[in-house]
């Protein structure tokens, strides 16, 4: 019975060992970074109080160093004097020894934490490259079985909406669009290469400039004019050969001086940092002005250039 009792203390034992090194290794960047910050830290309050005593140890030297130089003998002298430079050397070692070796200690801690981190993150690159690869090569397996349009709706979970549009007679219209992701509505469009084959690029950098000139363009239409609509709009990002191939209601949606034309691009921060050519454009028909980020002021500030070509053209 005792016997049982210490096997299973010991097996307890292993099982709480066992628990804390997994705990310590999965975070042992931030056990370093922590210890690390901690040591530089103690070391400089280290260092603060010990240079009180620097006064007195350099006094000390310099009156060994007088007392030594009123010896005769130059070899001794010599001698006693290296002795005294010696003792102060010890001095100082055991004042700042402790906070050299805290400070040191510390940053070979961050050395550390930078060092499994930095392991850590070409692992996950190198784990995402491999899952990219594997869909997009399971992706080319699906458009040859399916074809590649069928394979497009698929990945993007399209569905057909029907909007209808009642003219000045009363007559019903029937317009049917394609909404992609079901969280979409007829004020937002996909800015892919199937929809807009003519200015759409495999480059999410030039996509986003391209993007952003053209809705300052379309303000400066506005501010111009007086009013554009939602077809204007569509018919200056090349959506379609011919503009009446777009759905009546673009032609009634409005944007009148004063308003703000948005495309609603800050929504998508992977778009905006240039890591995927494709984004749903927002469009605002209300016309709210709101808060410009960052990336749109940047991108916002040179892109009258484009406007004043079109204006030339």
């Amino acid at each position: 019975m005792f016997g049982n009792i210490i096997a299973k203390a010991m097996l307890s034992s292993n099982t709480v060992a066992r628990t804390v090194g997994t705990k310590v290794h999965d975070n042992a960047d931030k056990i370093l970074l922590a210890a690390g910050v901690s040591m530089i830290i103690g070391g400089t309050v280290s260092a603060v109080i010990s240079s009180k005593d620097i006064a007195d140890i350099v006094e000390k030297h310099k009156k060994a160093i007088e007392k030594k130089n009123k010896i005769e003998d130059s070899k001794q002298r010599g001698k006693e004097k290296l002795d005294v430079y010696k003792d102060t050397a010890i001095q100082m070692m055991l004042k700042f020894g402790p906070c050299v070796l805290l400070t040191g200690t510390g940053i070979a801690c961050i050395l550390g934490s930078h060092h499994i981190l930095t392991q850590r993150l070409a692992s996950a690159q190198a784990a995402y490259a491999m899952l990219d690869t594997s869909f997009r090569e399971y992706r080319e397996r699906v458009k040859e079985h399916i074809g590649a349009e069928k394979e497009l709706d698929i990945y993007n979970n399209s569905s057909e909406i029907e909007v209808i549009d009642i003219d000045e007679n009363g007559k019903e219209t029937k317009t049917t669009i394609k909404d992609e992701k079901g969280a979409h509505g007829p004020y937002d469009f996909l800015f892919n290469k199937k929809n807009n084959p003519v200015n759409w690029l495999p480059n999410g950098d030039r996509n986003r400039e391209f993007l952003y000139k053209i809705q300052w363009y379309c303000q400066d239409m506005l501010n111009r004019w007086g009013e554009v609509s939602m077809a204007d709009v569509l018919w200056a990002l090349n959506w379609v050969e011919d503009k009446r191939q777009l759905p009546k209601y673009t032609f009634d949606v409005v944007w009148r001086r004063g308003s703000y034309i948005s495309f609603g691009l800050e929504n998508d921060t992977d778009f905006l940092a240039g890591k995927k050519p494709n984004v749903w454009l927002h469009m605002n028909p209300d016309g709210f002005r709101r808060k410009l980020s960052k990336e749109e002021h940047a991108y916002l500030n040179d892109a009258r250039c484009l406007a004043n070509s079109f204006e030339e053209e």
